[in-house]
Order: C-alpha cells, then sequence, then structure tokens
C-alpha cells in the first residue's frame, strides 16, 4: 500500500512561485513607472495652465500638445485637450477659434468617455455651438444691414437726380411761362 511518491513535481510549485512572483514584480513597476510619467505629466499640465493665466496662449498649446501626444486617449490627455479647447474659447486669445475649440470639446465627449471633465465638456460644446449659431447670425444681419445701407444710399442718389430734374423742370416752365406772358402782352 505504501508505494514512495516520485519526486518528479518536487520544484513544480517553487516554479510556479517564482513566475508568479516575477510576473507580480514587473506588473508593479510598470504601474510604478506608468505613476511617476503620469505625475511628470501633471506637473506639465500645472505649467500650461499657468502658461494659459499668464497670457501665454502660444506656449501653453504647445505644452499642451506635447501632454497630449504622450497620452492621447487618457488622462492627463483629456486635461491637456481640455485646456487647449479653452484658449481656443477664451475672449482675450489671440488663437480664439470657436470652431477649433469645439472640436476640442467633441474629442473629450468621444474620445475619454471616462473622463471626469467629459460633463464639462459637453456644456461647453453646447455653449459654443450656440455662440457659433448667433456669430453666424451676427454675420448674415450685418450683411443685410450693409444691403439696406447701400440701398438707401442708392435711394438717396435718386431723390437727389430727382430732385434735380424737378428743378430743372420747374426752370423750364417759368421760362414757358414768361414767354406766354410776353406773347400774350404782344398780341
Amino acid at each position: 500500500m505504501g508505494k514512495k511518491r516520485k519526486r518528479e513535481g518536487k520544484y513544480l510549485f517553487f516554479y510556479f512561485a517564482c513566475l508568479l512572483g516575477f510576473i507580480l514584480l514587473c506588473s508593479g513597476c510598470t504601474h510604478l513607472l506608468n505613476f511617476q510619467k503620469k505625475q511628470e505629466m501633471l506637473e506639465h499640465v500645472d505649467k500650461a495652465e499657468n502658461l494659459m493665466f499668464k497670457g501665454s496662449y502660444e506656449e501653453a498649446i504647445i505644452e499642451n500638445e506635447r501632454i497630449l501626444s504622450l497620452f492621447p486617449h487618457s488622462e492627463p490627455g483629456d486635461k491637456a485637450l481640455f485646456n487647449i479647447g479653452l484658449i481656443h474659447a477664451y475672449p482675450d486669445s489671440p488663437k480664439r477659434n470657436y470652431k477649433k475649440s469645439l472640436i476640442c470639446f467633441q474629442s473629450i465627449i468621444n474620445d475619454f468617455s471616462q473622463s471626469r471633465l467629459r460633463g464639462q465638456a459637453i456644456v461647453l460644446a453646447l455653449i459654443i455651438t450656440e455662440l457659433i449659431r448667433n456669430d453666424n447670425k451676427i454675420k448674415h444681419l450685418e450683411k443685410t444691414v450693409d444691403c439696406l445701407e447701400n440701398g438707401q444710399k442708392e435711394y438717396m442718389q435718386n431723390i437727389e437726380t430727382l430732385k434735380k430734374q424737378l428743378r430743372k423742370l420747374k426752370e423750364i416752365d417759368i421760362v414757358i411761362e414768361e414767354k406766354k406772358r410776353v406773347h400774350s402782352h404782344k398780341d
């Protein structure tokens, strides 16, 4: 009944434990490296925000684009894209472009579905859409006003021309009346 066991699987558990330990060690180092990289990028996000608040919009866009290129679909890329959208929407920015800003916020909505900035991006996208619509209405109204002003100038010129013609006709009428009087006195 008591056969001796063979020692073939003696180190199997040891090898398995070593392999598991190695995998956990590698994944732990990877997470640590990713954490350090993200921490470094968060410092760059702070730098970009400071540049934006100081009015260095061009430098802030460059810094945010650098962050976005390293994290195109994860945090802090969403924050960098959000900041670029804000710079393009900011009234004092010489780079103000509502369409580019809208593209940035829509990218956050579509590409960063888990971002905590997604709700703000939705609100800002709606506001910017309304701004673009109102800008288009204003441009259309300005064109209408220009057309009306040009039409008014044309009408004023026509009125002046007609007044001149009326004066000439009155002068002609006066001359004809005088000739009639002179002619009737002769008879």
